[in-house]
């Protein structure tokens, strides 16, 4: 019901103190029960967790001696409609299919206004950091190691800008003395105005965020559990 709010006692521990667990437990296979859940609830009951950090997520001990995991704290939740469950579900589908067409219709129906001048590169470039979004999960140390590489791509891609600026303002100074060394003929003319950088996406849509979010604190997770997770597996499997 929506007037009534009840709570549950939990008696467990959080899901990152593994020295916890009982001897064999497969934490791989509790990463994977989590990720499980965190698919079904959004694509069978509309509901998002938006706050799945590991002081969120408890392991409790169960009758047959094994341990399952439980999400705490749904006071972050996004609910979805049946409508955005759908364009949802098409636009997972459509980043891990490559395809172009249903992306940006799934896009577009999720909230995303994008301006009319959007070309296949920058539709392109969108689609791959969605699919860096869902990859599979890495260890700690595999995963400080990838963002140490897209550190240094991005110091060598600024770089690269800055140099670029220098030799657009050096041609521009070497126009100019050209234009002052002629006489002043063209001194008269209006300058043209460059054209500023258009946006290609004007406004990001909150359920994006929410899902983004949320599934970036689960690859947290597991990455704070040293295990490798095929995370497109479950939610593309929910998704269909």
């Amino acid at each position: 019901t929506r007037r009534v709010l009840t709570m549950e006692f939990i008696e467990g521990w959080k899901v990152t103190d593994v020295d916890k667990l009982p001897p064999g437990t497969d934490v791989a296979g509790l990463a994977k029960q989590i990720l499980e859940a965190w698919s079904l609830l959004v694509f069978q009951e509309g509901l998002v967790h938006g706050d799945p950090h590991p002081g969120n997520i408890f392991v409790e001990s169960c009758k047959d001696g094994g341990v399952r995991p439980v999400l705490l704290d749904w006071g972050i939740t996004k609910e979805l409609t049946p409508e955005e469950r759908l364009h949802v579900a098409r636009w997972m589908i459509a980043t891990l299919s490559s395809d172009r067409h249903m992306f940006l219709s799934a896009t577009c129906a999720l909230g995303f206004k994008v301006s009319d001048n959007l070309d296949m590169e920058t539709l392109d470039g969108f689609m791959i950091g969605t699919i860096f979004v869902l990859r599979d999960s890495l260890p700690a140390s595999a995963q400080a190691y990838l963002y140490e590489m897209f550190d240094q791509m991005g110091e060598e891609e600024k770089a690269r800008e800055a140099k670029k600026k220098e030799e657009e303002q050096a041609k521009q100074a070497q126009s100019d003395k050209r234009k002052k060394t002629s006489g002043g003929l063209c001194s008269t003319r209006k300058g043209k105005k460059k054209d500023e950088p258009k946006r290609m996406i004007e406004s990001i849509p909150g359920v994006f965020l929410f899902l983004q979010r949320s599934i970036s604190l689960l690859q947290g997770l597991c990455s704070s559990l040293n295990v490798t997770i095929p995370f497109a597996e479950p939610i593309l499997r929910h998704a269909m």
